[in-house]
């Protein structure tokens, strides 16, 4: 698998949303804005039905650590559930492809990643739908600076895991040596 990065900036979240929304499907636009609201896996996003949303929160276990996680849901995420039930659908992103037939699932990963990828060429940036992810932990490490609390969101096992995820590592390696002269 390529790897991927964060979106750093709210100018560049917002360029690639703007983009999915004029060349994708809303539900692209949706699912992009979702994930960045939250610490969850692509796996885990599509995977959401609405009964597993209760008031403000999202109880699940995690596809890949098979680790059980009961998250809060801010403001922009609950406009876009909000937004989304009206559908009357199953899942919280579910696929109308005609390709589907009867079948009740999810969007697509794949078709969700063509989009994002896509967008991020678009913007000179590379990025797949672990971006969503990664820009969460980036931008909620910024703000906290409470590594162990980012890396219990991620469930992650080592904080060295966690730092080499969120890129921080070098970032902050840079830094000292820029800034350290004797």
């Amino acid at each position: 698998m390529a790897r991927v990065y964060p979106v750093t900036t709210k100018e560049e979240i917002a360029l690639i949303d703007k983009y999915l929304k004029k060349y994708h499907t809303p539900i692209h636009s949706d699912v992009w804005n979702f994930g960045l609201q939250v610490s969850l896996r692509i796996s885990d996003i599509l995977k959401i039905e609405f009964e597993h949303i209760l008031q403000n929160r999202i109880r699940f276990i995690a596809q890949k650590t098979k680790k059980s996680d009961d998250i809060i849901l801010n403001r922009k995420a609950m406009m876009i559930v909000n937004r989304r039930r009206e559908s009357g659908d199953k899942y919280l992103f579910q696929s109308k492809s005609n390709r589907t037939g009867k079948m009740i699932k999810p969007i697509s990963s794949e078709k969700i990643g063509e989009s994002i990828r896509d967008a991020g060429k678009r913007h000179n940036l590379i990025l797949g739908t672990h971006s969503m992810r990664k820009t969460w932990a980036y931008h909620a490490y910024k703000k906290s600076n409470d590594l162990a609390l980012i890396q219990r969101a991620l469930q992650h096992s080592t904080s060295y895991e966690t730092l080499k995820y969120l890129g921080i590592e070098q970032e902050q390696l840079d830094a000292l040596y820029s800034n350290l002269e004797l």
